[in-house]
């Protein structure tokens, strides 16, 4: 998990355990804290890291180039299944 997003949580309040597979807070401070976590864009930095994947994966000559850009559009679709806050 990113350090950054780390720090804020426990900045917050709230627990990070098992890597960033669980963030825990009270009921009352989980909204504030997950708005300050998406708006403070350390969530940001997950995204560039995916886009640098699909541009690596566009790079490959194993497979056709219609697989490829297939491939690169799905990692590239990555970036919003985690960011949306609604």
């Amino acid at each position: 998990m990113n350090k950054d997003v780390v720090d804020l949580v426990e900045s917050l309040g709230g627990t990070v355990l098992f890597d960033g597979a669980l963030i825990q807070f009270t009921d009352t401070t989980f909204m504030a804290a997950l708005k300050k976590i998406y708006e403070s864009g350390a969530l940001e930095s997950r995204n560039n890291t995916i886009e640098e994947v699909a541009r690596e994966i566009e790079k490959m000559t194993a497979f056709g180039p219609d697989t490829i850009s297939s491939f690169a559009v799905y990692v590239r679709n990555m970036k919003d299944a985690k960011t949306k806050t609604s």
